[in-house]
């Protein structure tokens, strides 16, 4: 297995990233064609959150920070095929248009699977997205894709739990 943190990505790039108490927190795991990334957030190189509450920004900080990860392991964007969006709300976020701003970041015909999962409360105060992503490398050489886009929710209609 192959692992490479998101520090490591950040530190060939000029820039470093930790946690505000010194420790690394790897974000990217391999292994054979799977492709792991969990905790993925919009801090800065020295582990601050940028532009707290600013779920906007956060999400295409986010969606950076992905990606230099997942250059460090010789992939991009277009291997991942499912995205977590952990977000902090208090029931006022428009999830769909969350999930249009992430998905703006992928491939337009085969983005991945995405699910926007609300929460009370994220790492630290401000933080307003954590990503989770699962890859497979080359899943697009399949010989039987197929997009299929729609909104698919669980619940009642205009049902939301922090409501």
């Amino acid at each position: 297995m192959i692992s490479y943190s998101l520090s490591e990505a950040m530190a060939e790039n000029g820039t470093r990233w930790d946690w505000p108490y010194g420790n690394r927190h790897r974000t990217v795991a391999t292994a054979d064609d799977l492709i792991l990334a969990a905790g993925v957030v919009a801090t800065d190189a020295a582990g601050a959150v940028p532009e707290p509450g600013d779920l906007d920004a956060q999400a295409a900080r986010a969606i950076d920070n992905l990606e230099a990860s997942l250059d460090q392991v010789g992939t991009g964007l277009d291997e991942v095929v499912k995205v977590k969006a952990y977000y902090e709300t208090d029931a006022s976020v428009d999830e769909a248009a969350l999930l249009a701003r992430l998905r703006g970041r992928f491939d337009a015909v085969l983005a991945p699977v995405m699910t926007a999962i609300p929460v009370r409360h994220l790492a630290y105060p401000g933080m307003a997205l954590q990503l989770h992503c699962i890859g497979q490398r080359e899943w697009r050489r399949a010989d039987n894709l197929e997009a299929v886009q729609g909104r698919f929710a669980i619940g009642r209609p205009g049902w939301h739990p922090y409501r």
